[in-house]
């Protein structure tokens, strides 16, 4: 997808949850945000899955993670070692990209949540949490006894050539010190988030989340093998994705009228089909 029409979907994003550009996201919200922005990936084999109502049933994951390649002809430039994939028809089993928003506390992380949030970064398939304070985005990667340790992604660093390997700065891959933050500091709305590579690593996560954080007297939030017979039918979070063309698009268009202000105010001309991309 061209960059210019990438960014009007990221805006379209932000109005399906009520957020006026500029506005932050919470942890909760972008994980949405990346699953409808996966979908539009036509390359990506990624399956990016949302547990919503603190409930992961891992035979509806391996379901969701199971679908039709489509053909090499509808995937643009695809890379060239998930090409011979594109060309197959049958069920395949796609990388998962797992997030579980909670909040366990009001205006902190209760006390007999910590160590189960902790837990979740001692699993292998872990890739950390989202979370930090208001209006301060933080991604937490592990732990050293109560406090967590983090990276602050709003730090910038130097582009990287990747047609120059042997000039690549290492120093924009380290920290000249250790950032972390208290857990008892730490805004309760989080995002847990995993990654399984293959099938394998998906009853792996099960068992662990069994074992490490369910097991817990409060445990953190529900991991079924299948979902119970009391509770709701599963509704697909995936939204019927239809192809559209880039031509579709309608420009961007500053109008400019003499005699007004016209101080960064911006009209986009005939944005209707975007709401279908919805």
């Amino acid at each position: 997808m061209e960059t210019s029409h990438l960014c009007l979907v990221l805006a379209q994003c932000g109005v399906d949850f009520s957020r006026e550009i500029g506005e932050w996201f919470g942890p909760n919200n972008m994980c949405h945000v990346i699953r409808k922005l996966a979908e539009f990936d036509h390359w990506s084999s990624m399956a990016v899955y949302v547990a919503m109502d603190m409930t992961v049933v891992f035979s509806e994951l391996k379901q969701f993670c199971r679908k039709k390649q489509p053909h090499g002809d509808r995937v643009p430039s695809p890379p060239a070692a998930a090409a011979a994939a594109c060309v197959s028809d049958e069920l395949t089993f796609r990388p998962l990209l797992l997030f579980i928003p909670l909040r366990p506390g009001q205006e902190k992380i209760r006390e007999e949540y910590r160590d189960a949030v902790k837990a979740c970064l001692t699993i292998r398939q872990s890739v950390g949490i989202i979370g930090g304070k208001p209006k301060h985005a933080l991604w937490f990667f592990g732990f050293q006894g109560n406090r967590l340790l983090y990276l602050d992604p709003h730090t910038t660093q130097a582009a990287i050539n990747p047609k120059k390997l042997s000039a690549i700065p290492d120093e924009s891959y380290h920290c000249r010190a250790v950032n972390f933050l208290s857990i008892s500091d730490l805004d309760p709305s989080i995002s847990l988030g995993f990654y399984c590579k293959d099938e394998e690593e998906v009853d792996h996560l099960f068992r662990e989340l069994k074992s490490k954080v369910v097991a817990y007297k409060q445990p953190l939030f529900e991991v079924f093998e299948r979902r119970p017979r009391n509770m709701p039918p599963l509704v697909d979070p995936r939204p019927q994705r239809r192809d559209v063309p880039v031509e579709s698009f309608t420009e961007l268009a500053v109008t400019v009228d003499s005699g007004q202000d016209t101080d960064e105010e911006y009209d986009i001309i005939d944005t209707r089909e975007l709401g279908d991309l919805a």
